[in-house]
């Protein structure tokens, strides 16, 4: 049998009394009734009937809920909380006014050039066409030595 209390759901201690009766007590109830901690002697945090544990056992129990919760599977929670991330700026999206695409990169850039000094945005330009540049190089060197392949083998299978 098992205890009628909702929270608790233990399973009865049977004992018989001194005049033979059989009576159902469950251990759990009795040590929250007296105000007694469910892990230790010590006497509970809280209000007698309603509180399980001491301040002790209490940090313990919520330690083990805690890893049981980290345990679980991260990459579900991950996907999950992407989810909800992408759902909730869907919503800000479509409660906020549709704007032009070329009146926010303007705004942005108003924003950036207010912020940056003259000198800061000539080493920002200078840095950008230098990168330009080495992709332009790059794409030659490429396409040089492509053709060089191509050259290479098309000489080696007339040899052959």
């Amino acid at each position: 049998m098992r205890c009628e209390y909702q929270k608790c759901r233990a399973v009865l201690v049977e004992r018989i009394d001194r005049l033979g009766r059989v009576t159902y007590t469950c251990p759990g109830c009795a040590r929250r009734k007296a105000g007694i901690c469910a892990g230790c002697p010590a006497p509970v945090a809280g209000k007698a009937h309603n509180a399980k544990w001491c301040a002790r056992c209490l940090v313990i129990q919520h330690q083990r809920y805690c890893a049981k919760y980290r345990k679980r599977d991260v990459e579900a929670y991950n996907k999950n909380a992407a989810r909800r991330a992408r759902e909730r700026r869907a919503k800000i999206k479509a409660t906020q006014p549709q704007r032009p695409w070329r009146e926010i990169v303007a705004e942005r850039t108003a924003s950036r050039n207010a912020s940056v000094t003259p000198a800061q945005r000539s080493a920002i330009a200078k840095k950008a066409g230098a990168a330009r540049w080495r992709r332009y190089y790059q794409r030659q060197m490429l396409a040089k030595m492509r053709q060089e392949s191509t050259t290479l083998s098309s000489e080696a299978s007339r040899d052959a």
